[in-house]
């Protein structure tokens, strides 16, 4: 059974946790956000990071990316 899905196919749901391969031939876990979660609504703690900032709704929002945090950051 194959459960890989490529990133050019489809994107995970926005803070769903899977496994991706970094450029350097890393496996490691990390999380997609699709930039338009605000922090406070989010499952992850969020600290020491750049947000974007909705000034109607006073809020701080997720950049849209890729984050991964427990295991690997090669940058």
């Amino acid at each position: 059974m194959n459960n890989w899905i490529s990133v050019k196919d489809t994107l995970p749901e926005a803070e769903q946790e899977v496994l991706i391969l970094t450029e350097n031939g890393v496996i490691t876990t990390a999380m997609y956000e699709d930039g338009t979660i605000y922090t406070e609504d989010s499952c992850w703690n969020w600290y020491d990071v750049d947000f974007d900032y909705d000034e109607e709704n006073n809020k701080y929002i997720i950049c849209e990316g890729w984050w991964e945090n427990k295991h690997y950051n090669g940058g």
